[in-house]
């Protein structure tokens, strides 16, 4: 017979369907990905007992040889043969991608959603195996069993088959875990659930009740924030949701659970009496997964002096340091991180008034807070628009009230440029991202220079250089961008022509100023050699 084909009875259909027979025993050495021309006698329509079958054969095999010699040529080769695509998706290579039914009840749904599972897992391991040139130990280092839950699998189709025996009801039909999961994460959701029919709402609580009983994370999870807030199946009970939060945080290390913990005690919600020493304690553990709302809801309590003394300079800290953080994370793409939220903290500080802010900040404090507010109007506005969470509507509306008041307390608002004698934006854009390299490029006009810095991508991976939240106060605009422009007059600096009309890299910036000198310098340095360097006794900000 020419190797390139291949011709199957339907009883060899059969015995290879129920992994009697393998694609070596049927092919030699010919790999299963190989095009050849495969005749069946006839179709052999595929049954869940021939499932069975073929995972029980399974679990004695080595994984790799469960793939190349079942799964992956009864894709190449038979899927249509065994007319799988008539009860899953057409084409065998879109299994892994389908939804599968998440509450199987018939003999083909059951068979959709093994094969699913399979295809998922199957995927993961030959794309991990291919990225990693051979490399990858998993197909090694553990059993068939181990990696498609072969077990489990068949502790499902055993259950469907003694239910369907016993003719069940659909509430006291039999699942394992992973069926009862899948089914409670679909219906998460307060009006998924509440359309729910009544079958399905015992159903629900049945599998979140069992599950949770057992030391499921994802039901332990569901269960305590359904008792914290409340739905149509668990109603609100703060008591029962702090007992299974300690569960997620003790049993889990799950921060949230902290965070969450430290909102009950806060509020009072068990009693009504707020508890502020357990708030304090899980508020400051909750800051130990870096979790933006505790580090807020700490620096309220120094501010107030709730269980902690006073201390406005510790709530400042608290906030200064995340918005440094979540600057750097929300400029560096991670867009839908909290900076919003503690730029608009910031401002608050200021807008609290002068006793709430530490001394070294206690000048000026409505533009302060003003630079703040558009920072955090323009970086909400960005996640907004790419990743819209159910606050943000709100979020925007307490800006443009404290933008408001701000505003009435600050000098007119500038046209087109801003004369300055000071650099802090220009070294704020630098400094801000000190492991990029910077592209300076100075064009010259009739009566000044044009300077425009570029930050450059810092790998290859990038899609674009970081970008920069770059606030302009005096003209009420805030910018989000990998570059800054300003100008020098020719009346206030000189700038020599070898750096004129060309790209110079640079990677760090000082700016030296001369006592009794209305100068300053603008040094770049590539590094630690100077690659350029003018002085001017002031700069021109544009409008962007």
């Amino acid at each position: 017979m020419d190797p390139e084909e291949l011709f199957l009875t339907i009883d060899k259909l059969e015995d290879f369907a129920c992994l009697r027979i393998t694609w070596s025993e049927l092919c030699g050495n010919i790999p299963p990905m190989t095009d050849m021309n495969v005749t069946c006698e006839a179709p052999y329509p595929m049954t869940l007992e021939d499932l069975s079958e073929a995972l029980e054969n399974a679990s004695s095999l080595p994984p790799a040889q469960f793939l190349l010699d079942w799964w992956i040529p009864l894709g190449k080769h038979f899927y249509e043969a065994l007319c799988l695509n008539e009860i899953m998706v057409p084409v065998f290579d879109e299994l892994a991608d389908a939804s599968e039914p998440d509450l199987p009840l018939t003999a083909e749904d059951l068979m959709f959603w093994i094969f699913v599972i399979i295809a998922r897992e199957a995927d993961m391991i030959i794309e991990d195996f291919f990225k990693s040139n051979g490399r990858d130990t998993v197909l090694v280092d553990n059993t068939t069993n181990d990696l498609f839950n072969i077990d489990g699998l068949l502790t499902q189709i055993n259950y469907f088959e003694e239910d369907e025996e016993d003719e069940l009801p659909l509430t006291e039909r039999h699942f394992i875990p992973e069926i009862k999961e899948g089914f409670i994460v679909h219906r998460d959701n307060q009006l998924v659930i509440s359309d729910l029919t009544k079958e399905n709402k015992l159903l629900f609580r049945r599998f979140a009740d069992e599950l949770a009983e057992s030391g499921n994370f994802v039901a332990i999870k569901l269960k305590a924030y359904a008792y914290f807030s409340g739905n149509p199946i668990y109603g609100q009970n703060y008591a029962k949701a702090e007992a299974l939060l300690k569960r997620l945080l003790v049993e889990f290390n799950f921060g949230y659970a902290a965070n969450t913990l430290g909102y009950i005690y806060f509020d009072g919600k068990i009693d009504g009496v707020p508890d502020y020493e357990k708030a304090y304690f899980y508020f400051s553990a909750a800051t130990l997964f870096d979790i933006a709302e505790s580090r807020f809801k700490l620096a309220e309590m120094y501010m107030k002096g709730l269980y902690v003394s006073r201390d406005t300079d510790m709530a400042y800290n608290l906030i200064n340091n995340l918005y440094n953080d979540e600057r750097f994370r929300f400029e560096k793409g991670n867009i839908s991180n909290y900076f919003p939220e503690t730029a608009y903290r910031m401002a608050m500080f200021f807008l609290s008034g002068k006793d709430s802010i530490p001394r070294s900040e206690s000048v000026n404090i409505y533009g302060i807070a003003y630079k703040y507010l558009l920072e955090a109007r323009c970086a909400a506005l960005i996640r907004a628009g790419q990743n819209r969470r159910p606050g943000d509507d709100a979020l925007l509306a307490d800006i443009d009230r404290a933008i408001k008041i701000a505003s009435e307390n600050i000098p007119p608002l500038l046209g087109d440029t801003y004369v300055t004698q000071a650099a802090n934006l220009i070294i704020e854009f630098i400094r801000s991202h000190s492991n990029c390299l910077y592209k300076l490029h100075i064009k010259e006009f009739k009566k000044m220079y044009k300077v425009t810095i570029t930050r450059q991508f810092e790998s290859l991976d990038q899609e674009h250089p970081a970008r920069s939240v770059i606030s302009h106060p005096w003209f009420g605009t805030c910018d989000y961008s990998d570059s800054i422009t300003f100008k020098v007059s020719k009346e206030s600096g000189f700038i020599h022509e070898d750096f004129l009309k060309k790209d110079i890299l640079f990677n760090a910036f000082n700016l030296e100023e001369t006592p009794g000198d209305d100068m300053m310098e603008m040094i770049f340095l590539n590094y630690d050699q100077i690659v350029a360097a003018f002085s001017t006794k002031d700069i021109i900000l544009i409008r962007p």
